[in-house]
């Protein structure tokens, strides 16, 4: 979409000059922003701006409407920079390169009683001690168990006080409603889980009942199962751009259903996967397998490790 010049875009961008620069056809952001400056040079002859304010038009509407491309070196080095956030589980702080990474979208995933809201719970509790900086737990299910974190703290770092503990309570954030822009100095994010937002969107789009309507109509079928994709990779996409933007760790917990079928594991840069060892729910043994990462420091000969549910969280 075209942006045409008027005198709210721009300080220096004044009526007179607005006119004088659509009499000679720069009408709109993009006829001034890309020129060089030999066209610019000529449009200030023609329009008789000062070539200086010109520029100065130019530069402030560039800055404003146009994304600065990146240099590819010190991008790399933004990224190997930022150092991963060590979980405190020894065994999967090895597995990963040194902790889940920070700038980054992790998914986790696994059927219910894995132990997924157990290493959130250790995770964030960790973070919280380990950098005394603030953590936000998304508590879409409406499940979050202060009780339960209190208690892995308690257990996990037994020299902490009240007065620390307190603290430490404090670092850590709890929201069900409030958009992802309004925490930017955090961390930690962890959106517990992601099978919400996306029966919401089931929901918008009476997805149930249209696939029922077009049960017959195969093609119809399969149209609302893609715009249910689309939305997905919409959504992963967004919090891949957050994670850069403000250099923090972000995990996504799924079901084993929502990572498969919505391509949940193509989109995030790391995944790990939850199984129980058995089928009793309350089985306290769990295995973690590092089914993908883009980071070629993590240790595939350790992809695949045992844990256990206890006080102190996963072991």
């Amino acid at each position: 979409m075209r942006i045409s010049l008027c005198e709210d875009l721009c300080p220096l961008l004044t009526t007179e000059v607005t006119d004088k620069l659509i009499a000679n056809k720069v009408i709109s952001v993009e006829d001034l922003v890309l020129c060089d400056l030999p066209k610019v040079r000529q449009i200030s002859r023609q329009s008789d701006v000062h070539f200086q304010t010109l520029l100065d038009i130019r530069d402030q509407l560039y800055t404003r409407f146009v994304a600065k491309p990146f240099n590819a070196f010190k991008l790399y080095n933004k990224t190997i920079s930022l150092k991963p956030l060590k979980t405190t589980i020894k065994n999967l702080d090895q597995m990963l390169p040194k902790g889940i990474p920070r700038g980054q979208v992790t998914q986790i995933y696994g059927e219910s009683g894995s132990g997924k809201t157990q290493f959130c719970y250790t995770l964030m509790a960790s973070v919280a001690k380990l950098y005394g900086q603030r953590v936000l737990y998304f508590d879409t299910e409406l499940s979050f168990d202060s009780s339960r974190l209190i208690q892995i703290i308690n257990n996990r770092f037994p020299a902490i006080n009240e007065q620390k503990l307190d603290q430490l309570l404090d670092y850590i954030l709890v929201t069900r409603t409030n958009p992802l822009s309004e925490y930017k100095q955090l961390k930690l994010i962890i959106i517990d889980s992601m099978s919400s937002p996306a029966t919401l969107e089931m929901k918008k789009t009476n997805y149930k009942s249209n696939i029922q309507d077009q049960r017959a109509n195969s093609s119809g079928a399969r149209k609302l199962h893609h715009q249910l994709k689309v939305r997905m990779t919409q959504m992963v996409t967004s919090l891949r751009a957050f994670a850069v933007k403000h250099s923090m760790a972000i995990i996504v917990v799924n079901s084993q259903v929502m990572a498969k079928k919505y391509y949940w594991n193509n989109s995030c840069n790391t995944c790990l996967q939850f199984v129980r060892h058995n089928e009793d729910i309350n089985s306290k043994e769990i295995t973690i397998s590092l089914m993908q990462s883009y980071d070629t420091r993590a240790d595939n000969h350790k992809s695949d490790n045992k844990f256990t549910i206890s006080l102190k969280g996963i072991n």
